[in-house]
């Protein structure tokens, strides 16, 4: 059974749920960046014929939850209240993206509640158990769309310096076990991922923004 069609957005209306999900309830999430926490990314482009790669930083989000009684929730498990827990981490740098102001958040009845998820994750039933797929594409490029809208900021030249470090600390992890073929493969890929790191970061340096069109 596929379940798309019983999600509701955010703003969940209350509706008497014609099924439920073969699962329990969780808490609603909201996202949330902090200036440090990045990641990067390979798009594959299409050029003709020629198939490019194309680095690029892309936010790393946090999920804080709305469970009652931790990181300052308030309210009930059906009627969370997070406003003291958002104004705290937004105190410490955090962008707030509440999925009211953002649509990525889906809701679906389930046993003892609601179950929360993301808007991109195709839930269905096989043999009796609840299978979870997400369009990795789509939630990718959502992430993106949030630096290209001016949402998040783009990534400081001082966190991407300290990225670069780590990855040199770890590629001086993997050439330290020379003879250990595995070490040695790993070493070769991390040494591929910090030039990609290098490409993304000059490009930020050089076309700013408009490198995420």
């Amino acid at each position: 059974m596929n379940y798309q069609n019983i999600a509701q957005p955010w703003t969940a209306t209350g509706r008497s749920p014609s099924s439920r999900l073969p699962t329990l309830s969780n808490p609603s999430f909201i996202y949330m960046h902090h200036p440090k926490n990045w990641e990067l990314h390979i798009l594959t482009t299409q050029n003709g014929k020629k198939t490019e790669k194309k680095p690029i930083w892309v936010p790393g989000l946090t999920r804080l939850k709305e469970r009652p009684g931790v990181n300052n929730v308030r309210g009930t498990i059906t009627r969370p209240d997070s406003s003291i827990a958002r104004t705290n981490f937004r105190d410490k740098g955090f962008t707030i993206l509440h999925p009211k102001d953002h649509d990525y958040l889906r809701i679906y009845p389930a046993q003892g509640g609601n179950y929360h998820t993301l808007k991109w994750m195709k839930l269905e039933t096989l043999a009796g158990e609840l299978i979870q797929e997400l369009n990795k594409k789509e939630f990718l490029e959502w992430k993106i769309s949030l630096v290209q809208e001016q949402i998040v900021k783009l990534p400081h030249k001082h966190i991407l310096k300290k990225l670069r470090l780590e990855q040199l600390e770890l590629i001086r992890i993997h050439q330290s076990k020379p003879h250990l073929p595995h070490a040695v493969e790993m070493s070769k890929e991390s040494q591929e991922f910090l030039k990609q790191m290098d490409i993304a970061t000059e490009a930020i340096d050089t076309e700013g923004i408009k490198y995420y069109e």
